[in-house]
């Protein structure tokens, strides 16, 4: 079968099954089977599909993530690396990232709190080589993904593990950036696929905001006075952020790329 066809064949399979994205997903499982870019497969619809690409069909239409079947996802403009160990990079977490690159002084120490792929670290740190980043994970299994993707990307980011600040020395850094656990387990708007796939510890936190409370709290013992914190949050969750950072200088909660509240930044009084 040529690639024309198999699209239309395993599009049509995946909207059958409420796969919102059914012809991107085909068009990318397609072109991982041919070991080619996206473009190219598009570009050549004549030529004949390997067997495997059935394989990965199956694996999608039972929920998997495109990303774990590819083993990579594009985040700012960047392919990362990624696999059952760690959280897939979401759009809306280039906000997060944004608006770090755009705010954090110059030549600062910064620590990307529970690192998972790296993605934001790693683009950090590339976009502002002036900044020494640090990386923690609590989970060794995505730090080793993480150092990968700093291999891939020649970026200069140190890796520790560590359970979100716990071995961070008062007062000793400049900026620090998360994308915490923030889904509440009880949540039943979460997708089928990111519930069963995805790592539950980089996304499950008791309430929504118990890990996001801490993340506050060791915060504003690490940070130097006036260090900023930025972090990601879940939809619905801004007033109790904004409870949460009570005490706080600067307080914003800006909005991602689909107009919802999505980041917290804030500075040490």
């Amino acid at each position: 079968m040529n690639v024309r066809d198999w699209i239309a064949i395993a599009a049509k399979e995946l909207e059958s099954q409420g796969v919102e994205s059914a012809k991107l997903d085909a068009t990318l499982l397609v072109a991982h089977a041919l070991n080619k870019t996206k473009i190219e497969a598009i570009a050549h619809p004549e030529w004949t599909v390997p067997s495997k690409a059935d394989e990965y069909l199956k694996r999608r239409l039972n929920r998997e993530p495109v990303a774990y079947i590819i083993g990579k996802k594009e985040f700012f403009g960047r392919d990362f690396i990624v696999d059952k160990r760690v959280l897939i990079p979401r759009p809306e977490t280039e906000t997060l990232v944004a608006e770090a690159i755009s705010r954090i002084p110059a030549g600062s120490k910064v620590i990307d709190v529970g690192t998972g792929s790296g993605a934001i670290a790693i683009t950090l740190e590339m976009e502002r080589r002036d900044l020494q980043v640090i990386a923690s994970d609590l989970s060794k299994g995505a730090l080793e993904v993480a150092s990968q993707n700093r291999t891939k990307h020649q970026a200069n980011v140190s890796l520790i593990c560590m359970d979100c600040l716990k071995a961070t020395r008062p007062q000793s850094i400049d900026a620090i950036v998360s994308n915490p656990p923030y889904v509440d387990p009880n949540d039943l708007r979460l997708d089928e696929g990111v519930r069963r796939f995805e790592p539950s510890a980089a996304l499950f936190a008791e309430t929504g905001t118990t890990f996001i409370a801490r993340l506050i709290l060791e915060s504003r013992m690490a940070l130097v006075k006036n260090g900023l914190l930025l972090f990601e949050f879940g939809e619905g969750q801004s007033d109790e952020v904004r409870t949460l950072l009570r005490g706080w200088n600067s307080i914003e909660i800006i909005k991602d790329l689909f107009g919802r509240d999505r980041v917290a930044i804030a500075s040490k009084p």
